[in-house]
């Protein structure tokens, strides 16, 4: 499976279906925005309100799927939009900050 066949979410549906519950029953997944080794960054809008949000997904076995301190991956850069929660789940662990529209600059 090539790289880009992960984010196939209407051809396939694996993909999404690997996510915490919590997630896919509170927000559509609207775009992938970045794919690295060890975690992938989506675009995704809560469902009832239509706010748009940023998650990353850190796979298991990678560095950030296993790491326990939570304050460590609020903080993880001081430059991230507000922190707005997380979800594990037993392929995945999700952090969701909020969407801030960028200048296009």
């Amino acid at each position: 499976m090539e790289k880009n066949d992960i984010f196939e979410f209407d051809a396939c549906g694996s993909y999404e279906a690997e996510l915490p519950r919590e997630i896919t029953e509170a927000y559509d997944i609207i775009e992938c925005l970045s794919v690295s080794e060890g975690c992938d960054t989506l675009l995704i809008q809560k469902k009832e309100s239509g706010q748009k949000a940023v998650v990353k997904c850190c796979r298991r076995g990678g560095y950030l799927y296993e790491q326990e301190n939570q304050t460590s991956l609020e903080n993880l850069c001081a430059e991230v939009p507000y922190f707005m929660g997380e979800y594990k789940n037993e392929h995945y662990r999700c952090i969701v900050r909020e969407y801030m529209e960028g200048s296009g600059k």
